[in-house]
């Protein structure tokens, strides 16, 4: 009778075990469209059999297991493939980054819109030639400084923008401090949570799918390292190496980041200090790729292999400066339409490209331009004597096609390795750029042919499990048809 009623013990476990598989079949094909969502599966194991201490006791050799039981539901998830995506997305939000903010700089210099540099610098030079055809000219000498207002203004709004683009540089990076640090509690939290389920013995899935939702969104911002203690506890590095410094989250603790604005402006002496990013408790922040590294290396890249604001900015500077100090050098050497003539003053003022401007006297008297090579003589009635003295307005032409500018060589070279330099990084950027997001888009494409649902498995999944519930319920019938037979219709005869 025992090895009877512990069959319906067995079919008992049965009934209960593929009903638990139904429930995580349906809960994996109600959340097929739910972002972040890992497929679960239960996991079986057999009961052995249970030994029975007495003299009736079957031997070991014939005992029947126990049935199954439900051990855990767990994760169909591969954490080599998560960590690859951690690292290759980190790579991608960096170059991301980078690309979408070089696409605006590329634009404030964009030479095929008919208002860039070059093209000004053009006008500029052919109302130089137009006004040493006729030097004395008031329409032509008009026409000279109004060209010249148009390049110095097309150095002042692209500096401007530049600066522009550094205040926005600066506030995103403020964000995504911040986004970090959001993050960094969030994860705190998932865990305490997650390690207060699972002191029931079972893995708190739906909670671990937030978590990691957050660990690939954390992956866009800094590049990390994510290590799984043995206890289940989840720490949380900054950077490509597990060093305490770097630690983010400790389990159930985190760190913070701070952005304070102690580093000086290399666009704006005179301006407000940039963001510095550190640990809030000191230490100082190493960032080996994500999206904040690239808003970093934009904001503050200074050299020729790492093109940022500061060498654009600079670049531009050194090629208003060349300008403005050729054409002050020759300007000075010619001599004024005023009466009685002079030699000439500056052309341009200003430091550099953000305040390169058009001298204030030849704004207020175009005769002060010094377009003659030798003093003018008036007659008594007040005019020029020496009507076609071009001298020195020739000379002036010449600057724009001479190889010997101080500093620059030329202006027309100068400019176009300068504009070259930035379409190249571009270009290289949009690149690398490309081929990441395709080894990121691959990646991530084999973590959901781990982790996804697939509908096709699910609904096969759905009738097996059903068919073993239903065997299992025939297997309850069976022994009751059993025990009706054995109790009902069995029996000794009386006499």
């Amino acid at each position: 009778m025992s090895s009877t009623f512990s069959g319906f013990d067995i079919a008992r476990k049965a009934l209960s075990v593929s009903q638990k598989a139904m429930d995580v079949t349906g809960h994996n094909i109600a959340n097929a469209n739910t972002p972040g969502y890992t497929r679960q599966r239960l996991v079986v194991a057999s009961v052995e059999a249970t030994g029975i201490q007495s003299r009736f006791a079957v031997s070991e050799r014939g005992a029947v297991g126990g049935g199954v039981e439900a051990v855990t539901v767990e994760q169909i998830r591969n954490a080599f493939l998560d960590r690859q995506y951690w690292r290759e997305n980190a790579t991608s939000s960096e170059l991301t980054a980078r690309s979408e903010h070089l696409a605006y700089v590329e634009s404030v210099f964009d030479e095929l819109s008919g208002t860039g540099l070059s093209n000004a610098l053009a006008k500029f030079s052919a109302s130089v030639q137009e006004v040493a055809k006729n030097p004395v000219s008031p329409e032509f000498r008009t026409n000279l400084v109004q060209n010249a207002q148009i390049l110095t203004e097309t150095f002042n709004h692209a500096a401007s923008q530049l600066l522009d683009k550094q205040t926005d540089l600066d506030q995103t990076i403020a964000a995504q401090v911040l986004q970090v640090n959001d993050i960094a509690v969030t994860l705190a939290d998932y865990n305490g949570q997650i390690a207060r389920y699972e002191l029931s013995g079972q893995r708190a899935n739906d909670l671990r799918d937030k978590r990691n939702a957050l660990l690939d969104e954390l992956s866009g911002l800094v590049q990390f390292t994510a290590v799984e203690t043995g206890e289940g506890k989840l720490q949380v590095y900054i950077g490509d190496s597990s060093e305490p410094d770097n630690l983010l989250v400790s389990h159930t603790t985190s760190r913070s980041l701070s952005a304070t604005a102690t580093l000086a402006n290399p666009l704006n002496s005179s301006g407000p200090n940039l963001l510095a990013v550190t640990w809030s408790d000191g230490p100082s922040l190493d960032l080996s790729s994500g999206s904040l590294k690239g808003l970093f290396d934009l904001r503050d890249g200074a050299a020729a292999d790492a093109i940022g604001l500061p060498y654009l900015a600079s670049q531009l500077d050194e090629l208003a400066q060349g300008i403005a100090t050729a054409f002050n050098i020759q300007h000075q050497a010619g001599y004024t339409l005023t009466n009685p003539s002079a030699t000439g003053g500056n052309f341009f003022s200003g430091t550099g490209a953000a305040d390169l401007a058009v001298d204030a006297a030849i704004l207020a008297d175009i005769n002060t331009i010094a377009l003659a090579g030798d003093p003018v003589t008036f007659s008594s009635s007040g005019t020029p004597d020496a009507l076609g003295d071009n001298v020195n307005a020739l000379r002036m032409g010449d600057l724009f096609t001479s190889q010997t500018i101080p500093d620059i060589g030329s202006f027309s070279g100068f400019l176009g390795t300068f504009i070259g330099s930035l379409a190249i990084e571009t270009a290289h950027t949009d690149s690398r750029l490309s081929g990441q997001q395709i080894l990121v888009e691959s990646i991530d494409q084999q973590r959901e042919s781990v982790a996804g649902v697939s509908m096709d498995e699910e609904m096969t999944n759905l009738v097996r499990f059903e068919k073993s519930y239903a065997a299992a319920a025939r297997l309850v019938t069976a022994i009751d048809e059993m025990l009706d037979v054995l109790i009902n219709r069995t029996g000794v005869v009386g006499r």
